[in-house]
């Protein structure tokens, strides 16, 4: 997969913007933008790839939550080990979000409904 130009870029379906934009992750918050606005438009399995992607997005805001209160409670008791497992655990958010970003735009590019249905992987 080479990298688009911006006129590529620009006639794409902001549906695939919006995963490309989640893949390079500093401009995640313009794919989350995309998938708020496009929830309820084009066809059926569109629709499922924007509720994907936001799903995907407030279910990683709220592990990195969590993750960010069990450190700071550890780290009250344990000092620098808190920050590590906090990084640690963030790192793994991180990687389980841009993985199902990836398994979603594989989905988009087949032209069918997100495969992955459950929380996890598969």
């Amino acid at each position: 997969m080479s990298v688009p130009s911006v006129e590529e870029f620009k006639s794409m379906p902001q549906v695939k913007q919006a995963y490309l934009l989640y893949l390079t992750v500093i401009l995640a918050i313009v794919g989350v933008f995309f998938s708020f606005v496009n929830r309820e438009k084009g066809e059926e399995w569109e629709q499922a790839h924007c509720m994907y992607q936001l799903k995907n997005v407030v279910i990683s805001l709220l592990a990195s939550v969590a993750v960010g209160f069990v450190a700071g409670i550890i780290g009250m008791i344990a000092g620098f080990l808190g920050a590590l497992i906090g990084l640690v655990l963030n790192i793994a958010v991180f990687g389980w979000l841009w993985y199902r970003s990836y398994l979603g735009y594989q989905d988009y590019l087949r032209s069918r409904e997100p495969s992955v249905k459950g929380f996890l992987f598969e």
